[in-house]
């Protein structure tokens, strides 16, 4: 089975790299607004990160430590007449080390590919529905009880050039967390500046030189995944703030490096009787490149 896994990664990642992406900003016209959120070029990317989490203590004597790999691509944007057709995808592996007698998986694996229509509509208002489809279990046994659907629908307003809202929620199906928030706003009041305050993910971003950008962010992620064995289902969560640089090689090519830290991380095993597992905070690592490879 374990073949079959990565012949299907090996597979996606072909086929990113044949895609072409075609650029997403979408010309308001007329005197609507530009959008900080719905207005901005995607470019052919693709990025690739490797995170790793120090050694936490788990539960009353487990300790583990968790290496991440994960990379997202712009695959497509279509502008049709009845809306913006917006095809991503996101890949991340993740390996456990050191699982002490707490029957931690191996590895934990996902592949999703979200699809969403963009709708646009007058005085600034955008509309977003987004289907996820993806599959999220431990790397080992294809089943069809690892492949889930979430659901995100949201608003976006422009309440000037600078100025943007959105405010939504997603719906998965499954999941531990069934209902997750998508809310905020960004602003830029210099293109030095760009403030993203949102759920479940925001940045601070300072680009005080040409080709540096310094970053302060924060994330609250809770994924679920499928295991093939009597521990059914485990959920990782946690929120993690994270301080970071960015640095432009040239117009194609950026690398970055941060350092961040957990809060408030949980395991839990679905079974017959739900088992949670509360994570010590610790600190972690990533190293990132943004190309089109």
């Amino acid at each position: 089975m374990k073949k079959k896994v990565w012949l299907a990664v090996s597979m996606m990642a072909a086929m990113i790299g044949m895609t072409a992406t075609v650029p997403a900003r979408s010309d308001t016209g007329g005197d609507e607004p530009i959008c900080q959120i719905m207005d901005r070029f995607l470019e052919s990317l693709i990025d690739a990160d490797v995170t790793y989490l120090f050694y936490s203590d788990i539960g009353p004597s487990g300790r583990a430590g968790l290496l991440e790999l994960g990379t997202r691509a712009n695959l497509a944007y279509f502008r049709l007449p009845f809306g913006d057709i917006d095809i991503r995808t996101r890949i991340r592996g993740t390996w456990i080390f050191d699982s002490g007698d707490i029957s931690l998986p191996n590895q934990l694996f996902m592949a999703k590919l979200p699809v969403t229509w963009v709708g646009r509509f007058e005085d600034g208002f955008s509309t977003r529905l987004t289907l996820k489809p993806g599959y999220f279990g431990d790397g080992e046994n294809l089943t069809q009880d690892a492949v889930y659907m979430p659901v995100a629908l949201s608003m976006v307003r422009a309440l000037a050039d600078d100025l943007s809202l959105v405010a939504g929620l997603e719906y998965r199906s499954g999941f531990d967390r069934r209902w997750f928030p998508v809310f905020g706003s960004v602003w830029q009041p210099h293109p030095a500046l760009r403030i993203e305050a949102l759920l479940p993910s925001g940045m601070v971003s300072l680009a005080p030189a040409r080709d540096w950008r310094f970053n302060l962010g924060y994330a609250w992620e809770s994924i679920d995944y499928h295991l093939d064995d009597a521990r059914k289902q485990i959920t990782l969560e946690d929120f993690r703030v994270t301080l970071g640089m960015t640095r432009v090689m040239h117009s194609e090519m950026e690398l970055t490096a941060d350092i961040g830290y957990t809060m408030k991380r949980r395991m839990v095993f679905r079974r017959s009787q739900s088992e949670r597992l509360d994570v010590d905070n610790d600190f972690f690592i990533r190293f990132g490149v943004a190309a089109p490879f």
